[in-house]
C-alpha cells in the first residue's frame, strides 16, 4: 500500500510540478503557474491578467543577443488579437538566488517571456 501511495504522489508531482526551462520544447502546451498583471500599451491605465492554469502553446525559442533567450507562446484564452503590453518583471517562485523573467504580451495572441541564459536550467513558471 505504501508503494503504490508513493506511486501516485511521485506521478502527481510529476504532473502538477514546475519544469524547468530546458523542459519546454516547441509544440508542447503548458500551464502557467503564477499570474501577473500586464499594463497595456497606450492603455491609460488598462491591464490584462495572466491567470495561474491559463494554458499556452510554446511556438519557439529563440536566442537573442545579450545572452537572452526568447520563448514565444501562443495564447489559448486570447484577451485580444491586438493588444500588447509593457514589459513586466516576474520574479519565479521558489527559486534560490531568485530568477526572473520579463513578460510581454505581444499582438496575434503572443505571450514573450524572456529568460537570461544563465538560468536555463531553472524552474520555469510552468507546469505540464
Amino acid at each position: 500500500m505504501r508503494t503504490f501511495l508513493a506511486l501516485v504522489l511521485l506521478s502527481f508531482n510529476a504532473i502538477a510540478g514546475a519544469v524547468e526551462w530546458t523542459d519546454l520544447t516547441p509544440g508542447g502546451v503548458y500551464r502557467i503557474t503564477q499570474g501577473a498583471v500586464l499594463p497595456v500599451r497606450g492603455g491609460q491605465g488598462r491591464t490584462v491578467q495572466v491567470r495561474p492554469g491559463d494554458f499556452y502553446r510554446l511556438k519557439q525559442v529563440e536566442p537573442l543577443v545579450s545572452n537572452v533567450i526568447l520563448f514565444s507562446f501562443d495564447i489559448k484564452n486570447c484577451p485580444g488579437p491586438n493588444l500588447q503590453s509593457e514589459m513586466t518583471i516576474l520574479p519565479v517562485q521558489g527559486t534560490n538566488p531568485v530568477v526572473e523573467v520579463g513578460f510581454q504580451l505581444e499582438k496575434s495572441c503572443q505571450m514573450w517571456i524572456f529568460l537570461e541564459g544563465k538560468d536555463t536550467w531553472t524552474k520555469s513558471i510552468f507546469a505540464k
